[in-house]
């Protein structure tokens, strides 16, 4: 599901009730910063802002959202795992940087576990398979046929290797059966989405908070959602077919402060 309105509230509320105990240490007293580890425009960064605005107005301090993109989110949760850890340096931490990763490549430069303390569990939503309007598919059955056939050039963005869009195309790939279909990785969903609208890039999955725009002024198309449910917020998005047999985990954005020991952290 998307970030919905209620579940900012609570998590302000939250963060409300926990100043009294703040306040009595002086913090905050400065500016916070907040590190997202992908380019603007995406997800992580959207969600971030919208936070930090909120946390803003609670906090009585500003909270300033810091893109450090690079390496499929490695470089960003780096930067934060080395920060000092005062709680004065917030991450949001995504399910690419805080489990597949690390999996993926053992010498990432930070521990997953160790170097965070957890905050608040931000997000949860599905994937949305999209496609530019240049394919010449309609839906899912014909992106299929499409893929299987080998009729044109084929690839699929993500927001960097490792994170959970490269992991939903490299398994559409290996169950649809399309060998040729090439991964290409950006810094982030939004340069990923300018160049899926300018048909450098064939398909995509992504978020439905950085898709669904582009999906309703028709710059590009959305063909399915990686879940047995519609989206609540476009219903007309077909579901995924149980029978094609691609089952996709729902999307976790995390909101850690840095590192230390935990007591020497903010926690709400």
């Amino acid at each position: 599901m998307l970030l919905s309105r209620r579940a900012t509230l609570a998590g302000f509320t939250a963060l409300a009730a926990a100043r009294p105990a703040l306040s009595q240490a002086s913090f905050p007293n400065r500016t916070l910063r907040l590190i997202v580890p992908y380019a603007a425009g995406g997800q992580s960064d959207v969600t971030a802002r919208i936070l930090g605005e909120g946390l803003g107005r609670v906090l009585g301090q500003s909270v300033v959202v810091e893109n450090r993109t690079g390496a499929g989110g490695i470089i960003g949760t780096e930067a934060g795992a080395k920060a000092d850890p005062d709680g004065y340096t917030l991450t949001v931490g995504t399910i690419a940087t805080h489990a597949i990763v690390p999996v993926l490549q053992p010498k990432v430069p930070y521990d997953h576990v160790r170097d965070f303390a957890p905050v608040s569990l931000l997000i949860r939503q599905p994937l949305v398979l999209a496609v530019t309007p240049s394919l010449p598919v309609q839906n899912l059955d014909e992106l299929l046929a499409y893929a299987k056939a080998g009729r044109g050039p084929l690839s699929f963005g993500s927001s960097g290797i490792g994170t959970s869009l490269h992991l939903a195309g490299e398994i559409f790939k290996l169950r649809v059966g399309a060998p040729t279909m090439e991964h290409v990785p950006y810094r982030g969903s939004g340069p990923m989405m300018n160049d899926l609208i300018g048909g450098q890039i064939q398909l995509t999955f992504d978020a439905p908070l950085t898709t669904l725009p582009f999906v309703q002024n028709g710059q590009v198309r959305a063909i399915a959602v990686t879940t047995p449910q519609r989206l609540a917020a476009r219903r007309t998005c077909p579901r995924w077919r149980s029978g094609y047999r691609l089952s996709m985990c729902r999307v976790g954005r995390r909101f850690s402060p840095l590192p230390g020991r935990r007591d020497r952290c903010w926690t709400a």
